[in-house]
C-alpha cells in the first residue's frame, strides 16, 4: 500500500493498493502483482490531541507540529524521544553512503554504526 498527501495543485490524499482475491502476491521480480485500487482517503484531524498553540498547519501534511511536540515532551519528562539523533542517522546515513557509492562506481562501502539511544 502507499500513501500520497495532497498536492498544491488539488489532488486529494490518496491511498493505492494491490491485491489479488484479497491476498497481496509478490512476482519473481519481488513486484506486486493485481488489482490496483486507487482511492481518495480522507484524512483525519488529529490536532485535538496537542496543544491549541500546536495547531497549525505545517510542512509534510501536518508532521511537523507532532516532531515539535513529541521533542518537548521528551524533555519535560526527561526521557529520549521517539525521533532521536541515533534514529536520524539510521534514517539518513545509509543514503549518504550509498551516494558516494554511486559517485564510485558501486564500490561497496561500509555504514557505520553509531549504535541506540540510552534506554
Amino acid at each position: 500500500m502507499s500513501y500520497i498527501f495532497e498536492r498544491p495543485e488539488g489532488s486529494p490524499d490518496t491511498v493505492i493498493s494491490i491485491s489479488k482475491d484479497g491476498k497481496t502476491v509478490i512476482d519473481a521480480n519481488g513486484y506486486p502483482e493485481g488489482d490496483v485500487k486507487i482511492q481518495p482517503y480522507k484524512q483525519p484531524e488529529h490536532w485535538n490531541v496537542l496543544p491549541p498553540s500546536l495547531r497549525v498547519p505545517t510542512g509534510h501534511g501536518g508532521s511537523h507540529t507532532f516532531l515539535t511536540h513529541e521533542f518537548i515532551s521528551a524533555i519535560v519528562e526527561d526521557r529520549w524521544p521517539t525521533v532521536n539523533v541515533y534514529e536520524a542517522i539510521a534514517f539518513t546515513l545509509p543514503g549518504i553512503i550509498a551516494h558516494q557509492s554511486a559517485l564510485r562506481g558501486g564500490e561497496p562501502m561500509k555504514i557505520q554504526d553509531y549504535g541506540r539511544a540510552p534506554a
